[in-house]
């Protein structure tokens, strides 16, 4: 049963996409000495949660979204606003495959996603909510 989705400002991850992330460190990253006030090294941007929430409208129901500071994420929010029809997948979670595919350039993607993760599917090009 298809039921639509109509997203009021910005959508996405999710990429989940909460589910996209990098876990490649460099040898500087890691190295303690390379940093001479002793901090914590900065995380990689692809790995920060920003500042940006998008709402998702459904069912008259409405859920905020906190995006990655990624590629895929920035891709997404060019796309806003944008109505799309998710449709049931394997009782787990709701799919909608976007007419533009995103930017995966320089992200790694994680497959921990858990209920609730808002995310991209590269490979079928689909945006995915975690039921």
């Amino acid at each position: 049963m298809k039921k639509p989705l109509c997203l009021s400002s910005i959508l996405v991850t999710s990429l989940a996409l909460a589910a996209c992330s990098n876990n490649n460190s460099s040898a500087a990253d890691r190295d303690n000495t390379s940093n001479p006030l002793n901090q914590a090294p900065e995380q990689p941007k692809e790995d920060r949660i920003s500042d940006t929430r998008i709402k998702l409208t459904f069912n008259d129901k409405e859920v905020l979204v906190r995006m990655y500071d990624n590629p895929a994420s920035k891709d997404f929010l060019a796309q806003l606003p944008l109505t799309v029809t998710f449709e049931d997948y394997i009782g787990k979670e709701k799919v909608s495959i976007l007419q533009k595919r995103l930017s995966i350039d320089g992200v790694q993607a994680e497959d921990l996603s858990q209920k609730g993760d808002f995310a991209y599917y590269a490979p079928w090009g689909n945006v995915a909510i975690f039921l």
